[in-house]
């Protein structure tokens, strides 16, 4: 997992979030990219896309993406091992 240093400013923690909870969750994280190679370290934790341009009526993937997650959050709201589900 790549965590960057960033100055814990205000403005920081409203950009970018409480990263003291990537520390406190970490099976709770997963990287989302188009490049498995962002990922390659932790495949367990990656969640592959296909690009988004947004110029099509056709392009859907964020709209799968939003689908996924939330069964995601469903399954860890239940106690499952979200991990274990997002290996298949």
């Amino acid at each position: 997992m790549r965590i960057f240093n960033l100055p814990k400013t205000q403005a920081n923690l409203e950009k970018y979030g409480n990263f003291p909870y990537l520390f406190q969750h970490p099976k709770k994280i997963f990287l989302v990219d188009n490049s498995s190679y962002n990922y390659c370290n932790d495949l367990n934790q990656g969640i592959p896309v296909l690009s988004y341009f947004g110029e099509s009526p056709l392009d859907k993937e964020l709209k799968k993406l939003g689908d996924y997650l939330k069964c995601l959050a469903e399954a860890d709201k239940i106690g499952l091992d979200i991990i274990q589900i997002n290996r298949k």
